[in-house]
């Protein structure tokens, strides 16, 4: 069996491709799609798809909606899937999941199960990548945007870089460093490749 979870409201696929892709899935065999009614239901839903022994838990959507669904599966024996619909889809991406969306499903429920690391920054967890600094306040300053994409990232990028001032961070409680950014990396990638650390190995 396997769970499908969908945010409407991620991603930037417009609503007729979002009706194509349910279209597509209530016609798979023990497939079920279910859709995020709130904030953090996308993480309630794996938690509850791996009491039950479901087998996988395919996460609809971007970046944000795949590590809330990651989140809930941490540490069980249910497997993680990816339909990339969002803006960057940097995980997806460094994974080698096809982007297209029928491709994507069938990847997802055919492909051979394979262990991944993941990170924890002040205890959240996080299977991507994770920063402070610029590339955290561009990305906060995202979040917050009504449209999605390369085009508003970029110009969300301009905007910050204008009025950012690099910080002093402390390593290891011995040494300060002034840095633009720090990034975590356990993927290779933001998104939309653009690279950040090449010879990451997420496993």
């Amino acid at each position: 069996m396997v769970w499908f979870v969908m945010n409407l409201k991620s991603g930037t696929t417009t609503p007729a491709k979002k009706n194509k892709i349910k279209a597509l899935i209530s016609k798979l065999p023990d497939c079920e799609l279910i859709f995020t009614e709130y904030v953090g239901h996308a993480t309630e839903i794996p938690q509850k798809a791996v009491l039950q022994g479901i087998q996988k838990v395919v996460a609809i959507g971007g970046d944000g909606t795949v590590n809330e669904v990651g989140k809930g599966l941490i540490g069980s024996e249910t497997a993680l899937g990816i339909v990339p619909i969002g803006s960057g889809n940097g995980l997806a991406r460094h994974l080698k999941v096809p982007l297209k969306t029928e491709k994507a499903i069938q990847f997802a429920i055919n492909q051979p199960t394979v262990k991944i690391d993941v990170c924890f920054l002040n205890e959240i967890p996080f299977f991507c990548t994770a920063g402070v600094g610029f590339d955290a306040e561009v990305a906060h300053e995202f979040s917050k945007q009504p449209s999605r994409g390369l085009k508003t990232y970029a110009k969300m990028a301009l905007k910050s870089f204008r009025t950012f001032k690099p910080e002093t961070y402390n390593f290891d409680n011995q040494i300060d460093k002034t840095a633009f950014a720090i990034t975590f990396a356990n993927a290779t990638q933001y998104g939309n490749n653009a690279m950040i650390s090449p010879k990451s190995k997420i496993d």
